[in-house]
């Protein structure tokens, strides 16, 4: 019986190498044709391995890393789950889940992700077979018993933290994360975002300028030093700082728009155009650089563009008040009273106490002639305290 044994396991030995070799050819060319961007072909194969194996725990990482890019982040999570089942101690699971559960704002669960991270007892390793450049897998870093990142674990604990507003507690996992790796800069700004809003500014400085210390060429790090220069009402300071944050990432639209907002407010109307039409060549749908560049077309005259850059807003936001405010305001400017009164309505029609809404009604409707509407419109600005309205009324109604 034994030898019977014996011979059927030699007979069966062969058979099943062959089958993992095949295996291993397949998910190689998968990772092939992920790498050159067919995601679904390689989607295809891992679920075909899986289909065969479905106890084969490395299809399930890499094709929950392929639904994730696709953007289908509930198939993802299916397989991260089902792969930790099968291997509790896979910590690039825990880790890619980790990220994926932080960037769609799951706080908690991110959470108690990366804090496994740091319970899973050392000398647990994860054999990883088809192991691929993380930069092209969309996993940030990877982790593994040999090659640990704890300070990495600590910066996006205090994220998590930081996403749920509970900063004192984000201070602290930075702080753990700098006494481990004090050279990286985004342990700092992270650090120094916290105590911003907590309003020890003087602290968030240092962080700031730590940061930039380290990496002088860091743009966030002038963002953040001219966001605090803005608001202690060093607009040239603030400028500066914006210029050199653009100049350092001009990729990045972030800059603009907040330059361009500087310059708005005092009224640099060709500078902040050139900002906001920037960011919209960067990022052609963003709403709000949308409306701040209708309101510098405005400033510069441009009535007609600035009314056809408000529109685009309505259209795509239909309750954004200060748009229609906006396009009211430029429509009065340009004696089309018709229409304006028209936009203040709307703005009315979602926010019915809007007083300077009612108050530009009122102005409109007396340049139309109609004195006992435009006189209803300034007495109910009145009504809310609105000191403009109640001059116009004494002067206009009385």
């Amino acid at each position: 019986m034994r030898v019977l044994v014996f011979i059927l396991l030699l007979f069966c030995i062969p058979k099943t190498w062959a089958q993992y070799a095949s295996i291993d050819q397949r998910m190689e060319e998968a990772l092939k044709q992920w790498d050159a961007g067919d995601d679904l072909e390689a989607l295809l194969v891992f679920s075909d391995v899986i289909r065969e194996r479905p106890f084969f725990a490395e299809p399930y990482y890499y094709r929950a890393l392929v639904y994730e890019k696709i953007g289908d982040t509930e198939a993802a999570l299916t397989d991260f789950n089902i792969l930790l089942e099968l291997n509790p101690y896979h910590s690039e699971a825990y880790f890619a889940r980790g990220l994926m559960r932080y960037k769609m704002g799951q706080y908690e669960s991110a959470i108690d992700d990366f804090k496994v991270l740091l319970d899973i007892p050392r000398g647990e390793t994860v054999e990883i077979i088809y192991r691929r450049p993380t930069y092209k897998s969309g996993v940030d870093k990877i982790l593994s018993r040999q090659n640990e990142q704890i300070d990495y674990l600590y910066h996006h604990l205090g994220l998590c933290e930081q996403g749920l507003g509970r900063h004192d507690l984000a201070i602290q996992y930075f702080t753990k994360a700098i006494q481990i790796n004090a050279t990286e800069p985004d342990y700092y700004l992270s650090r120094g975002k916290s105590l911003l809003i907590l309003n020890n500014t003087k602290a968030a400085e240092e962080n700031f300028a730590k940061a930039l210390s380290l990496n002088p060429y860091h743009p966030m790090a002038y963002q953040y030093l001219a966001e605090l220069a803005k608001e202690s009402g060093e607009s040239l300071l603030a400028e500066k700082y914006f210029s050199q944050s653009i100049e350092n990432a001009p990729e990045n639209p972030t800059a603009y728009k907040q330059r361009g907002y500087q310059r708005l407010i005092s009224k640099q109307w060709k500078e902040a155009h050139e900002d906001f039409s920037m960011v919209l060549n960067l990022e052609p749908e963003d709403v709000e650089a949308t409306y701040y560049l209708g309101l510098s077309l405005e400033g510069l005259g441009r009535y007609q563009e600035a009314l056809v850059c408000l529109q685009r807003v309505t259209t795509r936001q239909a309750d954004h008040l200060a748009a229609w405010m906006a396009k009211g305001n430029v429509l009065y400017k340009a004696k089309n009273y018709q229409d304006a009164l028209q936009a203040y309505r709307m703005v009315i029609i979602y926010q019915p106490n809007h007083k300077e809404a009612y108050y530009q009604r009122g102005i409109t409707q007396y340049r139309l002639g109609n004195q006992s509407a435009a006189c209803a419109d300034l007495h109910q600005a009145a009504i809310w305290g609105m000191n403009e309205a109640i001059a116009a009324s004494q002067r206009i109604c009385n």
